[in-house]
């Protein structure tokens, strides 16, 4: 039972937050970093800054129209306002917090300080996911981050396109990470199959004969390894993405999940739970109509991790963010405007439960070199040296030095770094923390973020995905 006392300390700090809101807080960012600028900021009249020391008023350029138009695609008014707790979140990278010793118990959902701009309805997922795909550095995975994990995805199996059989080129490597999950059986270690590129899946899926010898040795390497489930990451049906596929990829797709789900259901997870069966999807809205049937698909499937990121980057034709919550003041320099908001509205209206939902974060950036005008502090302008992917952790060390400026998009709930010629798109503690309320707020079923070894040292999509989780 509460004390007194307590009641009467949350009283008054119900008052001081209802003040706050009152007085304008939660659309500038708060400067930490010795270079943070909101871009979306009212213009005002420039201030000097003595001796020049990485900090510039960006409000001048804030209006700065693109190079190129981009057209519009649907739902990009469905955004909605997540802003209101903005400064409540660090704009550096949080100290790791102490491992916890069980996975949190179920709790209510917080009510936000300030009303979105579109009321989404009460949460009916209490626990939020916090999960991680992981790409050969297992030897990386750390105890405090594994027990703050729900869910690794180990990546990747592929397709024997001869054989139609599951292989796994790194299976020697595994036992390092099996044996560290014995400190936290609660973490589900899942077979995540496909990625970009990976062939074989349209060819195996559309026999049953072909379908049954796939699912025969996933199923073997389950056991052989005490793995927790699958994960299929089909780039694309019917579509194709860069692979081979046919217009009856979505039945056989159908099929291909039913069989699964089946053959996983004969089994329990290493804690004596479900085994998982989860997907990996496109963040556009051609993909639930073309590529997969939700109505039948759905009743198979645990999680959708819907892929927020990878919105621009060496196919767009000006710079842009690359995994930005909210739409964008412009385009993204390719599909506008693409935002994680409007692939989560895709994905709903398509039929997706909300708790179905796990929302995709990035451990790297998308650095454009050779960018051609410092307009708009070189957001949305055409480049002509490239744009490579950077390890977020590699980003971190950035800030502050050789030039580079980090600013703060209000718009798109997003940051990026810019030094006059180059400009890089990023996830950080702010954006995270932003994703995190609005997971919470939409109910969806958690986080997800490729990959892990690109994260910071610090841990920082872990930790503040994690503690916004735990305190709400």
């Amino acid at each position: 039972m509460k004390h007194r006392f307590s009641k009467i300390i949350a009283l008054l700090m119900a008052l001081c937050m209802f003040a706050t809101v009152f007085t304008g807080c939660g659309n500038t960012s708060t400067d930490t970093t010795g270079g943070t600028v909101d871009v979306n900021a009212p213009t005002a009249t420039p201030t000097t800054v003595p001796g020049g020391d990485n900090t510039e008023d960006v409000t001048g350029d804030a209006t700065a129209t693109p190079t190129a138009t981009p057209t519009t695609a649907p739902g990009g008014d469905d955004t909605e306002d997540v802003t209101g707790d903005a400064t409540a979140t660090p704009t550096t990278a949080p100290t790791a917090a102490p491992t916890p010793t069980t996975k949190p118990t179920a709790k209510p959902t917080a009510t936000p300080t300030t009303a979105p701009t579109a009321t989404p309805a009460p949460s009916v997922q209490d626990d939020q996911i916090v999960a991680t795909y992981i790409y050969g550095g297992y030897d990386r995975l750390t105890e405090a981050d594994l027990k703050k994990l729900d869910i690794i995805y180990i990546a990747f199996g592929l397709i024997d396109e001869d054989t139609f059989e599951m292989t796994f080129r790194r299976e020697n490597r595994l036992q390092g990470l099996t044996e560290l999950r014995k400190k936290d059986p609660d973490t589900k270690l899942v077979l995540s199959i496909g990625g970009w590129g990976a062939d074989g899946f349209s060819q195996m899926a559309k026999k049953p004969e072909n379908r049954a010898t796939f699912i025969a040795s996933v199923m073997s390497f389950l056991d052989k390894h005490n793995l927790d489930g699958v994960d299929i990451d089909w780039e694309y049906p019917v579509t194709g993405g860069d692979i081979e596929h046919a217009s009856n990829d979505k039945t056989n797709f159908t099929k291909l999940l039913q069989e699964l789900r089946a053959a996983l259901d004969e089994r329990t997870a290493s804690d004596g739970g479900k085994m998982l069966l989860t997907i990996a999807a496109a963040a556009d809205s051609n993909y639930w109509e073309e590529s997969i049937n939700v109505p039948k698909c759905i009743q198979y499937l645990d999680y959708i991790n819907l892929m927020t990121y990878d919105f621009a980057g060496s196919w767009s034709y000006e710079t842009g963010h690359h995994t930005n919550l909210s739409a964008p003041s412009s385009g993204n320099g390719w599909w506008t405007p693409a935002n994680a908001q409007s692939s989560v509205k895709y994905a709903m209206d398509a039929g997706v439960p909300a708790e179905k939902i796990i929302l995709g974060a990035a451990a790297y950036g998308k650095e454009f070199s050779g960018v051609k005008s410092s307009s708009n502090n070189g957001l949305n302008q055409e480049y002509t040296g490239g744009c490579e992917d950077i390890d977020l952790n590699d980003i971190m060390d950035l800030i502050g030095k050789n030039g580079y400026v980090r600013y703060w998009d209000s718009k798109a709930n997003a940051p990026y770094l810019f030094n006059g010629s180059t400009l890089i798109s990023y996830d950080d503690a702010e954006s995270i923390g932003l994703k995190a309320k609005y997971i919470v707020d939409k109910g969806l079923a958690g986080i997800m973020y490729w990959d892990y070894a690109g994260d910071s040292e610090e841990s920082i999509i872990i930790n503040t995905a994690r503690d916004y989780f735990d305190q709400h």
